[in-house]
């Protein structure tokens, strides 16, 4: 877990650096605009201190010059950070490399104990591994098989967009026999816990 923190602070650490030498840069052009609109008396006081702002600009550019990453790199060293640190943390090795910061929230969480996971089998048998929040609804469990299934089918190179009205439309979520009907129920008060399956069934046609 540390070592991901570590890689985030280092990334954000980065962006900063970059968002601040843009903003020096936008500094010093609204100080070159205004020294334009000066009077000659003005410039003439300027003169005196021209020695120190070159000095100051020196530094500046000593600083700025330590910043080399552009976003791309930054963004390539954080992901080959973050890679390496996932095959050698216990709890997260087995997540994919192209994994998504969602993805290692919902981790952390379940480590933690305030999230769950529940097993969905799909009409084809399929089973999916969802990870949903310990005090989620039916709402809440729907959109997590939608955010895992879309990635899922983004890694896989699968269709690109699914009509999850139709789905519902079609389908109910059963767990137990029950089917489950209310949207903002919580998955407690239907008996869902940790591990637990829920399966797609069919809607009756009315």
């Amino acid at each position: 877990m540390n070592c991901i923190t570590f890689i985030l602070k280092l990334t954000m650490d980065s962006i900063v650096k970059v968002e601040k030498k843009d903003s020096d840069i936008a500094n010093l052009l609204e100080t070159s605009e205004k020294s334009d609109l000066l009077d000659p008396v003005e410039v003439d006081l300027c003169d005196d201190d021209a020695e120190n702002e070159t000095e100051w600009s020196q530094q500046q550019g000593q600083s700025t010059n330590e910043i080399t990453w552009s976003h791309q790199e930054a963004m390539a060293k954080f992901h080959a950070g973050l890679s390496d640190c996932l095959q050698n943390d216990p709890y997260l090795n087995n997540l994919p490399d192209s994994i998504t910061l969602e993805e290692i929230n919902l981790q952390i969480s379940l480590e933690h104990g305030q999230a769950i996971t529940v097993y969905v089998k799909r009409e084809d048998g399929q089973t999916l591994p969802v990870v949903v929040d310990q005090n989620g609804t039916v709402w809440d469990l729907k959109k997590a098989i939608r955010r895992h299934m879309e990635i899922k089918l983004t890694r896989e190179g699968g269709p690109e967009y699914i009509s999850w009205k139709s789905v519902w439309k079609s389908y109910w979520l059963q767990f137990g026999g029950d089917k489950l009907t209310k949207d903002e129920q919580t998955l407690k008060m239907y008996g869902i816990g940790n591990m637990c399956e829920v399966s797609f069934i069919k809607r009756l046609s009315k």
